[in-house]
């Protein structure tokens, strides 16, 4: 064997791996040598279990070693000359890792695309693949399509590019024993045309198709037992075939039979052998591998230099860039039906929102005992001044009270009720003061309100105090009140009643002094409230939560779109491929904040029309900022599902994440409730979330017509921008750590 460096395709070098930490640690790749000849076919062969798949995925730099060396053409996988990641290796995984929602064509020119293929070579190279590989139309979508046929589909898309290095995890499993000919008579044309020199690394679990690879290698409980020609290997072992030469290969002394051999406990294996010189001790003995120079065991250590510039030389590309969007348009159109709710649930969500939330409430009951009329109901009640002599009020008190006329001066309990708003408070009469209390101890009745017998008298009598000399006794203070007993678990239905329970004394007190042609405003609060500066005198919940809640949706929105946008390609392996294709974190993370952003917009713009123009919420402010804060909010919110994204391995993970982020930032952001209400210490808490000065900003513009000059509104602008580099920055952190 030629093991010039110029002939070498890859080598491995007293390699460690394992998995996990302390008691749970497994080790799996022991002391590993290999040597891989370029336009060769290299066979690896051993039973599940025993690290073929780490050593592959070690290889096209998925994983690195613990220590020792790997060198793929010369260089270190994922080093500033490496030629994997890249173009240069198609890379078949053990599982599919297809597109699920893609037809075959569509597959075959994604990653023709990733590879910066011409539409023209990837249209020659899908034809001749499907036709190789006996595809079914190429309309035919990847979820409709059997197993064998997916394994095929998956083999096809990592020869479309030509390769040098080929890296085959199992592709014949599942495929016809024909079918299975045909594609290792490809295989072995492709490594001997001179044209293309491709090496090829395959894995197997059928041990004798194996003899057409030029070299094989037997591997077991991750040590690389022997490594030569299937021919050398059945020779020197003087056995019949590949199979018994791995069987003999893993005894010491005496015989086991195949079953034992396949249940023994994959931890336990022999030392690593070697075949030298043609032969092999009579007894077996093995003895580390030679074929390859061997260095002084080292810790491996990663190549800071290297490592920055990985980070920014073919970070970006166009054509991968381009492949990934086409790539992600294609499955949003596959998912027309989840697209659309995406676009409807935004408006559900502020319909509901302007529909239920900031409306006084209406049609609560208060139970009425007003025993001066005995508990009845109002039929008749007094509209006139409670005095004959209208200028009584400035003469004095005897002419005040002298001459009032009986019918005047009845039922104004009845008369105060006539000023209840009935669409808010419907009165419900009692002739019972203590059923009546119970009633709303039973929450029948949001309240209780209670009339003493001689209420007028005593109100006429309590007026009559407002003379100079006349003194009010107490029990005629009591007997002249309004005695409200009020169910207050509710506080906001709490505060509406005795709101208008107020303004209904208010409008009562006017009535009697516009029946005594005196103005109502001598018996007003006086306290005068001007236009206000900002607003309106009569605020609703509605306008104060509107801006948060613009922002929230769109926020959150955000964050569902993107907060799984990872998680099913990595479970199935779909990022590993096109990373081992070359695709970089940073294009992946582009590719989908680009393809969101566009479903972003329609939302936003649904969210704000809705808002503004379908439900009539106040917007003071000039347009383009409340547009610009709305869209900034989005990326914020999908840059923090991105990180969500890269984080969790699974939905169930990242939905619970999302959840879990909802509420504290809808309570702390100031979105329901005034930051001043919480507790001074929570409040710094609030000032470092992503909503609260954007949360302030929104409101700003809004409801004060403020723009871009007032440090509030560029305030809020300016930490939705650092929170969105902050997260997409640790989005790609946390996704080139986890490649």
């Amino acid at each position: 064997m030629d093991n010039s460096p110029d002939n070498i395709a890859i080598t491995v070098t007293e390699a460690f791996k394992s998995y996990g930490r302390g008691a749970k640690k497994c080790q799996v790749m022991k002391n590993f040598h290999m040597t891989v000849q370029k336009g060769s076919i290299y066979g690896l062969l051993g039973p599940s279990g025993c690290g073929k798949t780490t050593l592959l995925q070690i290889i096209v730099g998925k994983l690195r070693v613990d220590s020792g060396e790997v060198s793929v053409f010369g260089s270190a996988p994922n080093s500033k000359s490496a030629a994997v990641p890249g173009p240069r290796v198609g890379y078949m995984p053990q599982e599919l890792a297809l597109y699920r929602e893609f037809t075959i064509r569509e597959t075959l020119q994604y990653f023709g695309r990733v590879f910066n293929m011409t539409q023209e070579k990837i249209s020659e190279r899908a034809d001749f693949l499907m036709d190789f590989l006996d595809l079914p139309k190429k309309w035919r979508l990847i979820m409709n399509l059997s197993g064998g046929q997916q394994r095929r589909v998956s083999l096809a898309a990592a020869l479309v590019h030509e390769p040098e290095l080929l890296i085959l995890d199992e592709p014949t499993v599942g495929v016809d024993p024909l079918l299975r000919q045909t594609i290792w008579n490809h295989l072995t044309q492709i490594a001997a045309t001179r044209k293309l020199n491709t090496t090829i690394v395959i894995t197997t679990h059928y041990i004798e198709e194996a003899r057409q690879a030029t070299r094989v290698g037997m591997m077991r409980t991750g040590k690389l037992l022997a490594e030569d020609s299937p021919n050398n290997l059945i020779q020197n072992f003087q056995q019949n075939n590949l199979e018994d030469v791995f069987l003999a290969l893993c005894l010491k002394n005496g015989d086991v039979d195949r079953k034992a051999l396949e249940l023994e406990d994959v931890t336990d294996g022999p030392e690593v052998c070697i075949i030298k010189n043609g032969s092999v001790h009579k007894d077996i003995q093995l003895e580390p591998i030679g074929s390859v120079p061997t260095s002084p065991k080292r810790k491996f250590s990663k190549d800071k230099s290297a490592k920055s510039a990985s980070m920014f030389t073919n970070c970006f590309r166009w054509h991968r860039l381009k492949a990934l969007l086409i790539k992600n348009f294609i499955r949003m159109w596959r998912n027309i039906g989840f697209l659309i709710f995406q676009f409807i649930i935004p408006t559900v969500q502020v319909s509901l929102f302007c529909l239920a939330i900031g409306r006084d409430p209406k049609g609560m009951t208060l139970a009425v005992v007003n025993d001066e009329i005995d508990g009845q109901s109002c039929s008749t009640w007094s509209t006139e001044c409670i005095t004959d002599d209208p200028y009584g009020w400035k003469k004095g008190i005897s002419s005040l009270f002298g001459d009032v006329p009986e019918e005047n001066n009845k039922n104004f309990s009845c008369r105060y009720l006539s000023h209840l708003d009935t669409e808010v408070i419907k009165p419900v009469y009692y002739s019972d003061f203590t059923k009546a209390y119970d009633s709303v101890a039973s929450s029948q009745h949001w309240g209780m309100i209670h009339f003493r017998n001689n209420f007028t008298a005593s109100m006429v009598d309590r007026m009559s105090g407002m003379m100079p000399g006349n003194v009010v006794s107490n029990q005629t203070i009591d007997e002249s009140s309004i005695h409200i007993y009020l169910d207050m678990t509710n506080q906001q239905v709490g505060y509406t009643i005795q709101l208008r329970l107020v303004e209904a004394y208010q409008a009562y007190s006017e009535s009697i002094l516009k029946a005594c042609n005196l103005s109502p405003a001598v018996g007003s609060m006086p306290v005068v409230f001007e236009k206000p500066v900002y607003g309106s005198n009569e605020p609703t919940f509605t306008e104060f939560m509107a801006p948060g809640v613009i922002l929230s949706i769109t926020y959150f929105m955000a964050v569902g779109l993107t907060s799984i946008s990872f998680i099913i390609e990595r479970k199935e392996g779909l990022l590993d491929r096109s990373w081992i294709a070359g695709v970089t974190s940073l294009e992946v993370m582009l590719a989908h904040v680009v393809a969101q952003f566009a479903v972003m917009i329609v939302q936003v713009a649904l969210v704000l029309i809705f808002m503004i123009y379908v439900f009539n919420v106040p917007a003071e402010g000039p347009m383009v900022w409340i547009v610009g804060l709305t869209i900034m909010q989005g990326l914020c919110g999908m840059a923090f599902g991105l990180v969500i994204s890269a984080l969790c391995d699974n939905e169930q993970d990242a939905i619970q994440l999302a959840l879990g982020s909802f509420y504290p930032n809808l309570l702390l952001s100031g979105i329901i409730w005034p930051l001043e209400g919480m507790p001074l210490e929570l409040r710094y808490i609030s000032y470092v979330l992503p909503q609260t000065f954007a949360c302030e900003a929104m409101r700003g513009i809004l409801s004060r017509g403020w723009g871009m000059e007032w440090m509030p509104v560029y305030r809020g602008f300016l930490v939705t921008a650092a929170w969105t580099i902050i997260l997409l920055l640790t989005s790609a952190g946390i996704l080139k750590a986890r490649r």
